[in-house]
């Protein structure tokens, strides 16, 4: 993932470039700054190249920054407003935002909005701690004296492949920077308890589980269904 400086910097040759073309700039050029607006951001600025530290500024300093730049009498260029709304609207008219569809490429359906799984991965630092030190840590179970009837036993080990299956899929969320519902819904999450696949080509044949999804976590998955 690109820096927000080496972004900031990549943004501002593409939008020269393409007002060249356009023949909407001719003789000034784009002057831009990074403005960090989360107040806990902390920033080295002795370790960067001098332009780079002239041109990081936090949300609270853009007024000041602003009057500077309308005081500096380097700044003698003097555009026309009819220009700079030449510009904006070119670039309003061919602004195309790109749209991803999340629901076919993690294979969301409308109820994970509803049923938890999304105010769950806002809460993932709350529950940090049940997640396991390492994916490719064998999970090892001890196996304890059975006290219950038949039907105790197995909703006793169902819940505790749930909380299982969670971890994993916490801590996965956190490696890969995803909501804890991208890697596999809750409502996928009881398929794989309630089918115990045991091989990635019985996890293939879950509603939800394409290619790509048991390339990626289906080892890791099958390891813990196997060890419950």
């Amino acid at each position: 993932m690109y820096s927000p400086i080496s972004q900031n910097e990549r943004h501002v040759r593409i939008l020269e470039k393409i007002l060249k073309q356009e023949k909407l700039m001719k003789r000034m050029s784009v002057k831009s700054y990074v403005v960090l607006a989360n107040p806990k951001t902390i920033i080295h600025k002795n370790n960067c190249p001098k332009h780079i530290q002239e041109n990081i500024y936090r949300y609270d300093q853009v007024t000041n920054l602003i009057k500077k730049e309308l005081q500096d009498r380097s700044n003698k260029l003097d555009v026309r407003e009819k220009y700079l709304f030449e510009i904006a609207n070119f670039l309003k008219e061919n602004h195309q935002p790109k749209i991803y569809d999340y629901e076919r490429i993690y294979s969301i359906e409308k109820h994970d909005y509803l049923n938890g799984s999304v105010k769950e991965s806002k809460n993932q630092i709350k529950t940090r701690n049940q997640a396991q030190s390492s994916i490719q840590t064998k999970v090892q179970f001890t196996t304890q004296a059975q006290t219950h009837t038949q039907s105790s036993q197995t909703k006793s080990s169902d819940e505790k492949l749930r909380e299982l299956l969670r971890a994993y899929r916490l801590e996965l969320s956190h490696k890969e920077g995803l909501k804890a519902f991208m890697i596999f819904t809750n409502k996928e999450m009881e398929e794989l308890i309630a089918n115990r696949p045991q091989s990635k080509a019985e996890l293939f044949k879950l509603k939800g589980f394409g290619e790509k999804k048991v390339a990626k976590y289906g080892d890791g998955i099958i390891e813990i269904v196997r060890g419950e």
